[in-house]
């Protein structure tokens, strides 16, 4: 998982994280386990709240971001990649896929997803320009 986290650091520009959805997905087994990243994602989902207030509140430009786990057929890798979220209401979401997934054959960027909230693992508010306002939490663990 560290060599995951290292060479998606170094596609992304040297520890610069490129803006929400352009950035890679990534890509574990499922037996893959990081403190820092499950840290992050405990915090995500415990501020979620605040990403719902923040939606129902939107100022014009905002966009409004999710990043989900997508699981192979074979259930052997798990992608993490975001969506750009287009409705919320109440337990789901439907967003576009941002990321042109790796393993994941099933779908494909640009797609319409609907998601679960519960299945949230991270979450981003960012401005017109695409300069990240809250969140991004796993984001930040991988700096």
């Amino acid at each position: 998982m560290r060599f995951l986290l290292l060479a998606m650091l170094l596609l992304t520009g040297c520890g610069q994280a490129p803006p929400v959805g352009q950035q890679p997905s990534a890509t574990a087994s499922p037996q893959s386990h990081d403190p820092a990243m499950e840290a992050a994602v405990a915090e995500a989902r415990q501020r979620f709240p605040e990403f719902r207030r923040r939606v129902a509140a939107a100022a014009p430009g905002e966009q409004f971001y999710v990043k989900l786990p997508f699981q192979t057929p074979d259930k052997k890798y798990t992608e993490f990649m975001w969506l750009r979220v287009t409705s919320l209401e109440g337990d789901t979401g439907t967003g576009v896929l941002e990321n042109e997934p790796v393993e994941v054959k099933t779908i494909k960027a640009g797609e319409s997803v609907q998601f679960p909230a519960s299945e949230v693992e991270d979450w981003g508010v960012t401005d017109a320009r695409g300069k990240a306002l809250a969140g991004q939490f796993t984001v930040k663990a991988m700096k």
